[in-house]
Order: structure tokens, then C-alpha cells, then sequence
């Protein structure tokens, strides 16, 4: 997570309130505020290094919409502020809007082309496969309750290719700096990212064109032309050392596991889904797709060592409309320190909308 500029600072009233209210809550301690949030939002003049700082408080509080008013007056008075077109195009993915990050991304690299966080983001969007895929089906069962759904299928990529995937997994990481424990902030897992390899990423692009998006489409009733990667990475679970994941739900619209080793090299293991109350697990190749927004968590391992692939998928839908009204919003927020009088209405209808998508 990017860190706010300049020192610590001790808020007196919850900082997620309206400003009416933190007002209110301030008077009744017989204080005033003249911190830079509420300057800003005052409609005063604050400096961009002060913005950054409004911006990376409102992002750690998931108060999504104000830190894309602090965004877009930093760009007001720089279009090419690389920070702020990469902290506008993150706080739509961690809204899940990640059609609208990939767009704003394309446009944050011809803006600021250098910026070391925009190159690496579009760099890993774009090293995905994404597109024509084959016209395959699978067999899968359907695991229902309440109203929830899960697919298993036990065949979807051969075994002998999954077996190459741990050694072209296990070689990038001896060569390397190892398995990482720390990509995933909340949910830390013992991993490795498929782009980090590029055989890895090679193999997995073939698998992703020729089977799995494919067989995500089948279930979900997604195109597979237009389903795309958020993150892919090989999980390696160990009942000496990182054998389960607590529950948890995942930002993506659609999340798969893969395993990549046979069920006799371990013991346990597989995803289990609160709202089911069981593990559901599948063979060497077999394939289990839910969606993410589903609570689930890695059921432990104790015996062995259990490879898999984990992937965040979402379906890239036609977002012109959205964009446009997106384009409408954000110039309204660009106008000054400040934001137009019906801005604020603007951007929380359009995010409300583009829930439905």
C-alpha cells in the first residue's frame, strides 16, 4: 500500500464520517479542523503533495469515491501526474470496476509511460491471454445450496502438463528469490506468479486459450473471448509450514483453482465454501470455479505438499457508456480544489450503476 506523505497525524472523530458530521463531532470537543481533507473539501486550494495525502487516507479507508475527487485535482492541475492516473485506475479495481482500470491504465501509460507502477500493472494486464479461444467443453458437476453455486470438474488440463507447470514453477523460484509470502495483503499465501516465469506464463496462456477460459465460460455463461486475468499464481501448500488460508472472499468476478499434483502426494487440502460447509477438491487438472465474492478458505493440508493454481478472473463487458459518463464525472472533478455542487451525485450514481455490470 502507498504510504501518505509527510508525518502522522491523530484524528480526533472517525475519519470515514461526512464532513458535516466530523464538524459537528468536532464542535462538541470545542475544537476546529483546518486539515488538508477538509480544506479540500472547503473547495479551497491545496497543494498536489497535500492531495496525495487526502487521496491515500481516503484509499486506506475504502472511502473510494473521495480519494477519485483527490485524483482528479491533482490531474486538473497535471494530466500527465502519474501517481494520480495510477491511483485513479487502482481505486476502480479495488472497486471492482476492472474494466474501467484496464481503460484508464492504456491511458495512464500514454500519459506518464515511465511511471514505474504503471508500466508494471499494464505490463502484467497485458501478459495474459486474452481473446479467440477454442470452442472445448468439459464435464462438470454442479455443487448447489441456498441458492449458492460451485463447479468441480476432474478434467480439465492433462496431468503430464501440470506436472511441468510444478517443475517450471519449482525452477523459477530456485533461480529467484524463492516463493513470496507477502504479494497478498490480507490473505497472505506462499506463491509464485504465473507472469514472474515466462515458460510458466507461456504454459498457462496455452492452458487459459485451449481449456480454462473456456470451461469458466461453459459454467458461468461468460464469453470467453472476454474473460481476462486480474492475478494468476501457483499456491504451494505445506502441512510443515503454510498448510490453509482462513476465510476469506477474493476481488475478482470469477475465481478458479487448479490443482497441479495428485491427490496421493497429500492429505486434506481442496477450497472449502462457507456457505456449502464442505471442501470441495478435484484431481490432477480438474478445475473449481465459484465466484469470488463467494466466502471460501484453504482447507488445511496435513499431510504433504498440495500445488495449485489460483486465478481472479472477471468478463470484460462493453464499457463505452460507462466510460463516457465516467469521462463526464471526472471532468466535473477536475474542474478545481474543489468539486462541482452535483459532482459528488454524479460519480455515486455512476459507481452505483456500474455495480450491474
Amino acid at each position: 500500500k502507498r504510504v501518505a506523505p509527510g508525518p502522522a497525524t491523530l484524528s480526533r472523530v472517525d475519519t470515514v464520517l461526512e464532513r458535516e458530521d466530523r464538524l459537528e463531532w468536532l464542535k462538541m470537543k470545542g475544537l476546529e479542523c483546518d486539515c488538508s481533507r477538509c480544506r479540500f473539501e472547503n473547495g479551497e486550494s491545496v497543494s498536489s503533495t497535500l492531495l496525495r495525502a487526502v487521496a491515500a487516507c481516503a484509499e486506506r479507508d475504502g472511502r473510494f469515491e473521495d480519494a477519485l475527487r483527490a485524483h482528479g485535482a491533482v490531474l486538473a492541475e497535471d494530466p500527465s501526474d502519474g501517481d494520480a492516473l495510477y491511483g485513479r485506475a487502482r481505486v476502480h479495481g479495488w472497486s471492482d470496476k476492472w474494466g474501467i482500470e484496464r481503460r484508464l491504465l492504456e491511458e495512464a501509460i500514454a500519459l506518464a509511460p515511465d511511471h514505474p507502477d504503471i508500466r508494471k500493472a499494464v505490463n502484467t494486464r497485458d501478459a495474459y491471454h486474452a481473446g479467440a479461444c477454442s470452442s472445448r467443453t468439459f464435464g462438470f458437476e454442479t455443487i448447489s445450496r441456498g441458492g449458492v453455486s460451485v463447479w468441480s470438474s476432474n478434467s480439465v488440463v492433462s496431468s503430464e502438463a501440470c506436472a511441468t507447470a510444478i517443475e517450471l514453477a519449482e525452477a523459477h523460484a530456485s533461480a529467484t528469490d524463492g516463493w513470496t509470502t507477502a504479494r497478498h495483503f490480507a490473505v497472505p499465501t506462499t506463491d509464485l506468479p504465473v507472469h514472474a516465469s515466462p515458460d510458466l506464463l507461456k504454459w498457462f496462456n496455452a492452458c487459459l486459450k485451449d481449456a480454462i477460459f473456456p470451461a469458466v465460460a461453459q459454467v458461468t455463461g461468460a464469453s470467453s473471448e472476454k474473460l481476462r486475468v486480474i492475478d494468476a499464481f501457483v499456491v504451494r501448500y505445506d502441512a510443515s509450514k503454510q498448510k490453509a488460508l482462513p476465510l476469506h472472499s477474493d476481488q475478482s468476478e470469477y475465481s478458479i483453482t487448479l490443482p497441479l499434483n495428485d491427490r496421493s502426494q497429500y492429505e486434506g487440502g481442496g477450497t472449502y465454501f462457507a456457505a456449502l460447509d464442505e471442501a470441495v477438491n478435484c484431481d490432477t487438472g480438474g478445475l473449481v470455479v465459484f465466484p469470488g465474492a463467494l466466502y471460501h478458505a484453504g482447507a488445511p493440508t496435513t499431510k504433504g505438499r498440495r500445488y495449485v493454481i489460483v486465478a481472479f478472473l472477471f468478463e470484460d463487458r462493453d464499457q463505452d457508456e460507462l466510460e463516457r459518463r465516467l469521462d463526464g464525472a471526472d471532468r466535473k472533478l477536475d474542474g478545481g480544489a474543489g468539486f462541482a455542487d452535483d459532482s459528488e451525485d454524479d460519480l455515486s450514481r455512476l459507481l452505483a450503476n456500474m455495480n450491474d455490470q
